[in-house]
């Protein structure tokens, strides 16, 4: 696939997510946390409730990259109907910024009053995306500002920083509730639109919990039984 530029690769730490999300105009009540267990009740009791959105990192595997194709002939090059109203979704357009479209897909998607403050980047992104898919993807791909927030962000990692043009060996994909509270969706940017996941027990708010950690399991046991490289985190309000 041909990329409109490159940006170093991001981190699957809360923390850097957290800061690159308040950075872009994200809410201070909002961050990142991660989850260290699909299966203990102790451990999932603790995760602030309703969820935002999930966050998984996953390995780029044969057996994800024979998924993603099959999902990919599944789709249709347009992304239109009720799909196109429940969420927003971006294409990655952005070579090694999945993390970036991760965090973009969770925050754009939430339905929390006062999320995001007022002309920020994300307010402007937002704007862009409203009136046109296709803006919305410009004004990622042309931002100066939004490159150098991200830059300052995927410079913080612990682990050593890669060049921009380096293929890495993992994917950030997004699971969000869509706005209407009838489907779980899963948002990656490398395929064609967003994928309608199923339909979510009620439409209250804290229904995406347990059908994003399914979703997350079915990947998981996909990767020939599990496989310890996948990571998860949630987007959660500290104040809720």
């Amino acid at each position: 696939m041909q990329h409109a530029k490159c940006f170093i690769p991001l981190e699957s730490d809360p923390s850097i997510f957290t800061s690159l999300l308040h950075d872009l105009g994200g809410a201070p009540t909002l961050e990142f946390i991660d989850i260290w267990s699909l299966d203990d009740p102790d451990q999932l009791a603790v995760i602030p409730q309703p969820v935002v959105a999930f966050v998984l990192v996953l390995p780029t595997s044969k057996d994800y990259e024979k998924l993603k194709a099959e999902q990919r002939d599944r789709q249709s090059d347009d992304v239109d109907g009720l799909d196109s109203i429940n969420v927003l979704w971006f294409k990655q357009t952005i070579h090694n910024a999945c993390g970036l479209y991760g965090l973009l897909h969770a925050i754009c998607n939430t339905q929390l009053q006062e999320a995001i403050k007022p002309e920020s980047l994300l307010d402007n992104l937002l704007k862009s995306a409203n009136r046109n898919l296709a803006e919305g993807t410009q004004f990622l791909e042309n931002s100066k500002q939004l490159e150098e927030t991200y830059t300052a962000a995927a410079n913080q990692g612990s682990s050593s920083v890669p060049n921009a043009e380096d293929e890495v060996d993992f994917h950030y994909v997004c699971f969000v509730r869509g706005k209407d509270g009838q489907f779980l969706y899963e948002l990656d940017g490398d395929l064609k639109g967003p994928v309608r996941r199923g339909p979510l027990a009620t439409r209250e708010a804290d229904s995406l919990f347990e059908a994003g950690l399914n979703a997350v399991r079915e990947y998981i046991q996909q990767e020939n039984g599990g496989d310890p490289q996948f990571s998860l985190m949630a987007l959660v309000d500290t104040e809720i």
